[in-house]
């Protein structure tokens, strides 16, 4: 029967059950929906708008010094300093941004924690925070 949903051609009798892509679909947004609750969180009753935590404002005259390495597209290096400047200005911090190549980073991060000085950020790469956990202080107050 034409037009008639879950009768086959010919056949008479209803088909019972889900079929193959009536499951894949259900599937397939579950397991999406436990993979990235994100999704579902964003798609969920929006609030007013306003923020619930206060973002806290830079101490006026504050200094931050930022080692990093350089980067392998050179104008990046310009307007990453160009735009911490911009920062700064804005919230009057002097922003001090020193770049190395990638082999002096490592070096040049041991030697500031072993001296209990040095820059302010450090930009590290894979798994170098575990090796520095005594000397990282934890600002998940403040960044999140």
């Amino acid at each position: 029967m034409r037009g008639v949903p879950g009768m086959a051609q010919g056949n008479k009798k209803a088909k019972l059950g889900w079929s193959r892509r009536e499951f894949l679909k259900t599937a397939g947004v579950a397991a999406a929906t436990i993979a990235f609750p994100e999704i579902i969180i964003a798609c969920g009753p929006q609030s007013s708008g306003a923020p619930t935590a206060t973002i806290p404002k830079p101490r006026k005259g504050a200094s931050i010094r930022l080692l990093q390495w350089t980067s392998f597209v050179k104008p990046a290096d310009a307007e990453f300093k160009r735009q911490a400047a911009e920062w700064g200005d804005a919230n009057g911090v002097t922003v001090a941004i020193e770049t190395v190549t990638g082999d002096q980073l490592q070096p040049k991060t041991a030697a500031a924690v072993e001296a209990n000085s040095g820059p302010d950020i450090i930009q590290m790469q894979y798994a170098w925070p575990q090796l520095y956990t005594d000397a990282c202080l934890d600002v998940s107050n403040e960044v999140n």
